[in-house]
């Protein structure tokens, strides 16, 4: 797989090409993703654990 050509690159991935996969850097160097189905953004309860850890580290809250 070459990093030049994205659409070889599997669904997912930090750099495909895939319409219906998104995926966001954190602050403390974690990703979350979100699938686009039926036009709804869904997002893993991980990935919403990781974006709540990541406030509370910000804002110093248990």
């Amino acid at each position: 797989m070459s990093a030049a050509n994205p659409s070889a690159l599997p669904a997912g991935h930090l750099n495909s090409a895939h319409p219906a996969l998104n995926r966001f850097l954190l602050l403390n160097s974690e990703y979350v993703s979100c699938v686009l189905q039926g036009g709804l953004s869904h997002i893993t309860s991980t990935d919403i654990v990781r974006a709540m850890a990541l406030g509370f580290e910000a804002f110093e809250s248990p």
